[in-house]
């Protein structure tokens, strides 16, 4: 598969604009208002082993979400509102992942690490082995215990793990907000084929800028 970088901050706006245009047929007015307070932005697996071009899972895109995710996160941080990262490994050699994938990212590979960029944003950390960050995982346990309602869904990639966390997000019970531009894939066909669906049955689709200003209050 051709990976592609399918927007640049020049073509963005025009790109955004229609992209808005494609959500609003199937969400004509926002069903999700997010209250910052009962907020938290999910950061999924901005590694290396995506955002860097050594790697064989790289993704072009992603190096458009770096700086516009960072200072999005400041702003969770800044308003006291939950931030959290979470990492892919595949440490078990019967995973489906591996099988499906025909590889896997092991925990001790330094691509396997969150961006540096995000090494000075605080926030909560969880592995994860699967493409729901719930799976397997204490994320439910940190959203209930801080009395979250609303989780807006950011990372790589936009049609695995972000689609996979946000419907299971949704099924869960909490109240789901996807970046148009807070997340990014492969191509702008796959990435905006996830985000009509999730747009039609379950989450709002925000800009990072539109997101930002509603926690900067």
């Amino acid at each position: 598969m051709k990976k592609l970088h399918y927007y640049d901050p020049k073509t963005q706006p025009e790109t955004l604009e229609r992209w808005r245009s494609e959500v609003r047929k199937l969400q004509p007015a926002p069903k999700v208002l997010m209250d910052a307070s009962l907020s938290a932005l999910l950061v999924l697996d901005v590694q290396l082993y995506f955002t860097n071009e050594a790697s064989r899972a790289f993704a072009p895109q992603s190096r458009s979400l770096i700086e516009p995710l960072r200072i999005l996160a400041d702003e969770f941080a800044r308003a006291g509102s939950q931030v959290i990262f979470t990492r892919h490994v595949d440490p078990e050699p019967s995973s489906p992942m591996r099988k499906w994938w025909r590889g896997h990212i092991d925990p001790a590979d330094p691509l396997a690490g969150i961006d540096p960029a995000f090494e000075d944003v605080g926030g909560v950390r969880i592995d994860k082995t699967a493409y729901s960050a719930f799976r397997g995982t204490n994320l439910e346990e940190e959203l209930r215990r801080r009395g979250i309602r609303t989780v807006a869904i950011s990372g790589l990639l936009t049609h695995l793990c972000c689609d996979t966390t946000a419907r299971e997000a949704f099924m869960l019970g909490y109240d789901v907000v996807i970046l148009l531009d807070g997340t990014a894939s492969y191509s702008e066909d796959l990435h905006l084929g996830s985000i009509r669906a999730l747009a039609h049955g379950f989450a709002t689709p925000m800009t990072v800028e539109e997101c930002r200003i509603v926690v900067s209050g």
